[in-house]
């Protein structure tokens, strides 16, 4: 298989922590390990670049490496479904809570858009 793709809201969905920014382009008060980290085993993934994607090389595993190689788990047993919209109802469910509770208070937010030109 020359590509394999797995979705990083998947990996972090199952606990693992994505760092997709490179290191180069990380702020100095938030630097960057560029990896896949896996807490539970105490596993870190470097990432390298492809261009401007990170990612990382893979190949088939031979048999000695599945015998004897420790096994690390990114996913579960629990079906995926990348277009359910589970996530975007977590994902505003958060936003607005943050809202409330001030999060966002130096935001400015636009409730309505009145298209009608004015009277003078």
């Amino acid at each position: 298989m020359s590509n394999s793709l797995i979705c990083p809201n998947q990996l972090c969905s199952y606990g693992i922590t994505i760092d997709e920014c490179p290191q180069h382009l990380a702020s100095p008060d938030h630097p960057s390990t560029h990896s896949v980290y896996c807490q539970d085993d105490d596993f870190r993934l470097p990432l390298t670049l492809n261009g401007a994607t990170s990612g990382f090389m893979t190949r088939t595993s031979t048999v000695q490496e599945i015998e004897t190689c420790r096994w690390i788990q990114l996913t579960n047993e629990h079906e995926w479904d990348p277009h359910s919209d589970a996530f975007a109802l977590q994902e505003s469910r958060f936003i607005d809570l943050q809202d409330y509770q001030g999060y966002y208070s130096n935001d400015r937010n636009i409730a309505t858009v009145n298209t009608k030109a004015c009277a003078n």
